[in-house]
């Protein structure tokens, strides 16, 4: 005890919000997922040349939209699929059933971002307004 420590705690900023809008909640599911892989590469490099089912359940909108777009980095780090866009073909209070329009990751061919580790619960918010759908949710980056 009473040793000199070696170590600091830093705050950093190793964060990214993403903000998606629409006329309904199957909107802003997919905007979500396009604004993620957006983080992860430009999508503008990415063709699409093949499809990735997803399906996921959650026990409220929240919970399924995080676990969604946490899925999604799932996907993309056990295949290496980086989507150019994202399509919801089910959607529920609970469950939420889509696909991933892109292709296989070519390091020489796609301009890749950054990586994404995971969605935060900090300051997620889903919420329907006059206008439509509005979500926000921080990514860890």
């Amino acid at each position: 005890m009473g040793e000199e420590s070696h170590y600091r705690l830093s705050p950093t900023t190793a964060d990214l919000a993403v903000e998606a809008w629409g006329k309904d909640k199957k909107d802003i599911f997919r905007e979500a997922g396009r604004g993620l892989f957006s983080v992860m590469c430009d999508p503008e490099t990415v063709e699409p040349r093949q499809s990735l089912l997803c399906r996921v359940e959650g026990k409220n909108a929240e919970a399924l939209f995080v676990r969604w777009l946490n899925e999604l980095i799932y996907l993309h780090e056990i295949h290496c699929f980086l989507a150019c866009d994202v399509q919801i073909d089910r959607l529920t209070d609970t469950e939420v059933e889509g696909r991933l329009i892109g292709e296989t990751e070519d390091r020489e061919r796609h301009a890749l971002g950054l990586e994404v580790k995971g969605v935060t619960l900090h300051r997620l918010k889903l919420a329907q307004e006059p206008e439509g759908w509005r979500a926000y949710v921080i990514l860890d980056v």
